[in-house]
């Protein structure tokens, strides 16, 4: 004859029941917490690689692009970039044509304010020597780049897009490297071709100093 199961032996299997479907659920909540990190560091990786194509990200660079010249006018071993600080109301968009690394290079540059509204678009010229310095720091920098899983929204936001031959690659991203230092050579280089240009001092990530006096 089989003993009747007390109270208390059917509140303990209840509890013990209760605990390891605890346990089973943070498990499998812990498990979802890693995977979808993974799966952000892996986009964040992909968004910001230097890979073949025209720019796809930061998306907010691409009308900024758009009113460059386009990639097909540049010749051989062109350039485009635009520089976005956060936070100001101005943008930088460049582009650099050549095909023959002994010719001066002919430069576009385009410095757009949303407050007020203006545009200011300046023709400059550029050495081919310097020219040549920037690219060659362009394409050893980013070569093997394969993108960066910590980026966070604050700060510059840069992209590039660089032509070699008959192929383009491009690339971009916020406050990380190589871009940031990139983007200071970039500079360097536009205020030696257009001195009369209004652009920020090298070593200030892009930003203007008169936007906060």
């Amino acid at each position: 004859m089989q003993r009747r199961r007390s109270a208390r032996y059917w509140f303990g299997t209840l509890a013990l029941g209760a605990l390891l479907l605890m346990i089973f659920a943070a498990s499998a909540l812990s498990i979802w917490e890693v995977w979808t990190r993974h799966r952000a560091a892996e986009v964040r990786r992909s968004d910001t690689a230097f890979q073949e194509g025209p720019l796809r990200n930061p998306a907010w660079l691409l009308p900024d692009f758009a009113r460059l010249p386009a990639v097909a006018t540049l010749g051989s071993n062109g350039l485009r970039f635009v520089a976005r600080p956060e936070l100001q109301n101005v943008s930088y968009a460049a582009a650099f044509q050549s095909s023959n690394s002994n010719a001066l290079v002919h430069v576009a540059l385009d410095v757009v304010r949303a407050r007020p509204e203006a545009e200011t678009h300046f023709v400059c010229t550029l050495k081919p020597a310097s020219y040549r310095a920037m690219t060659i720091a362009i394409d050893e920098r980013t070569q093997d780049f394969g993108g960066s899983a910590n980026y966070g929204t604050d700060g510059t936001s840069l992209g590039f897009e660089r032509i070699r031959g008959r192929r383009l690659f491009s690339g971009g991203g916020n406050f990380i490297e190589p871009y940031r230092g990139l983007g200071e050579i970039v500079l360097y280089r536009l205020r030696e071709a257009c001195p009369d240009a209004p652009l920020p001092e090298v070593g200030t990530d892009w930003y203007l100093r008169e936007t906060f006096r």
